[in-house]
């Protein structure tokens, strides 16, 4: 079971912010201003897309990764640093967290997102690589993915 929580910050993953960190050292602005671009992040809301897939239709079972998710949700409606209201934390379990699920909520997101928002995206299920193509791409498995075919999942 691999359990993954990303932080998106207007599209980019906080990884790549902290890629792109020490380049700020060298930014021609002066220490203790704020930027537009920080403003934005400062008043942008905050929704979560939290994902725990344990009943597996085609793939080996979890025993944890469903519960996992919804403590995940649980403490990140009520931990006031956040600062998520309810309503903008979706959870998909098992049966719900089918390839159209997922790409449905993805997509409502992207429509509600605005610059200087965030999204929290927590994923525990299945991940795997694909051995037999050149790439070797890596995947998170939804519920519906077949155990011969991530891509078709």
């Amino acid at each position: 079971m691999k359990s993954i929580c990303f932080q998106l910050m207007s599209g980019s993953l906080v990884a790549g912010l902290l890629f792109l960190g020490p380049l700020q050292a060298l930014s021609q602005n002066p220490k203790g201003t704020i930027t537009r671009n920080e403003q934005l992040v400062a008043n942008g809301k905050t929704r979560a897309l939290v994902i725990g897939i344990s009943d597996y239709q085609y793939i080996e079972k979890l025993q944890y990764a469903d519960k996992d998710a919804e403590v995940f949700a649980d403490y990140l409606a009520h931990n006031p640093n956040w600062n998520i209201a309810k309503s903008d934390i979706v959870l998909l379990t098992n049966e719900k967290a089918k390839r159209g699920d997922l790409i449905a909520e993805l997509q409502r997101l992207a429509l509600l997102s605005k610059p200087g928002d965030k999204l929290v995206f927590y994923f525990s299920g299945h991940g795997d690589t694909e051995d037999f193509t050149l790439f070797k791409k890596g995947y998170l498995l939804t519920q519906d993915t077949y155990s011969t075919n991530y891509m078709a999942g």
